[in-house]
């Protein structure tokens, strides 16, 4: 059974949270974490089949990925941006976000 409303609900609240701890200096304690809860919400987005909401989600996931420099969140949010164009059915930014995501992984 899909508990996308109560996974979308908890991800999101705790995005939130996440966002608003930062250290002594202002920077984001747990950057990772809200990359990951970014995941968590763009794959309950595309259970639902809303895949702007998706690309929307997912293009947050990667900027915010490219923020803290984390390699592998990096490339699993390419993947993820690449899954949203084709689910769109634009395939020449499928394959685009598609083979950054293969370079950043076969590292």
């Amino acid at each position: 059974m899909k508990e996308t409303h109560c996974s979308m609900n908890y991800a999101q609240r705790a995005y939130s949270i996440f966002k608003e701890q930062k250290d002594a200096q202002g920077n984001l304690t747990y950057g990772k974490e809200m990359v990951q809860c970014q995941f968590v919400i763009f794959g309950n987005w595309l259970d639902k089949m809303c895949y702007e909401d998706a690309l929307e989600t997912a293009e947050k996931a990667l900027n915010d990925a490219i923020k803290i420099g984390e390699q592998h969140l990096i490339g699993s949010a390419h993947f993820n941006v690449g899954l949203c164009y084709k689910n769109l059915e634009e395939l020449d930014n499928t394959e685009k976000y598609f083979k950054i995501a293969y370079e950043i992984h076969k590292n």
